[in-house]
Parts: structure tokens; sequence; C-alpha cells
């Protein structure tokens, strides 16, 4: 009963030492009001950069801090949805890229109202990816905001190593005759129910 109480307190302070870790690399934030996340965070820094920049006096960056990394990180933040109901969004940022070895992006999310924050549009890039070394360049994702929206995330991505820049980030309304990018819109009817096309 005593080792076993022991391995607990154990794992109980493993589990706490690993979060005060996570918790301090959120906090950690220079640009202010921006969060380091993904599926191996602490693979990657995030911070500011008043020597390379777009615009302005200063840029993000995010980079690797691994050599070799199966995983990304993530630059974020979250907004309320509720001003962008009914409405199609465009999120605009310049990006520049340094020795990308898998690919980078940009990335937004709008996530519904119920517990399981459930994406009702997606869009990070994948489908036309940066990669390796690029200068300063206007990328953009354009998606729908439904009405049963909470909240839209948003931010940059880098899968493996490498370094991103992030610079002038935007959201703004647009019309709806500018096409979405990401998801792929479901066709209206069913096809090739006999089955007779190959």
């Amino acid at each position: 009963m005593k080792i076993k109480f022991q391995i607990l307190s154990l794992v109980g302070i493993t589990l706490l030492f690993l979060f005060s870790l996570y918790v301090n690399a959120q906090v950690k934030s220079c640009p202010k009001d921006w969060v380091l996340d993904g599926s191996k965070w602490d693979n990657y820094e995030m911070g500011c950069d008043t020597t390379n920049f777009y615009s302005g006096k200063t840029s993000a960056y995010l980079k690797s801090v691994k050599s070799k990394i199966k995983g990304f990180g993530s630059m974020m933040q979250v907004i309320n949805a509720g001003q962008y109901h009914g409405k199609r969004i465009r999120y605009t940022a310049w990006v520049k890229t340094k020795d990308v070895e898998d690919w980078a992006g940009l990335w937004m999310r709008i996530d519904d109202y119920n517990m399981f924050n459930i994406s009702l549009s997606f869009d990070n890039m994948f489908d036309r990816p940066i990669k390796g070394t690029n200068d300063w360049k206007k990328y953009e994702i354009v998606l729908d905001v439904p009405e049963t929206s909470s909240k839209i995330l948003f931010g940059a991505i880098l899968s493996g190593t490498g370094k991103l820049w992030l610079d002038e980030v935007n959201i703004e309304i647009v019309d709806h005759t500018i096409p979405v990018t990401g998801m792929e819109k479901l066709p209206e009817n069913p096809s090739n129910t006999g089955f007779e096309e190959r």
C-alpha cells in the first residue's frame, strides 16, 4: 500500500511538472496574445524578431529547436465568432520561411457551440504548402462562419524542422463571391448510384 501511494505521488508530481512546463511555454508570450501550441509544441520556439520583418518594426517567428521532429508546432490566437456569424471571412498574413523541411502554412478553424468543439470549417494550407526558403509573401485563407459558430482559431503552422516569420495578420469580412479555401464542398446530390460509371 505504501509503495502504491509513493508511485501515485510520483506520477502526480510528474504530471504537475509537465503541466507547469506547458503553462510556462504558453505564458512566455512574445508576441503578446499569441500562444505556442501543436502536437510537438515543446520542440518549437515562438518569439519576436526586430531585425527581420515585412512592415513596422517587429515580426513574430516560429522555429524548430530539435534536429528531427515528427509532428508540428503552431503559434495561434482564439477569438469569439459572434461578430462574424453568417459571414465569409478572409485571414491574410505575410510569411517568410527558412529551411522548412516538411511544410508550413497559415491555418484557421471555425468551431461550433457544442462541448466537443467540432470543426465547422478548416484550412491549414496542406494542399498548397510552403516549403524550403522563401522571401516575404502574402497568403490567405477564406472560410464561412456559420451561425452556430462559437470561436475562430487561427495562426501559423510549422511541420517538421525549419523557421517561419509572420507579419501583418488580418481578418476581414469578404463578399460571398470570393471562393472559400480548405474543406471541399460536398456534392448537392448523390452520383453514380447505378455504379455504371468507372
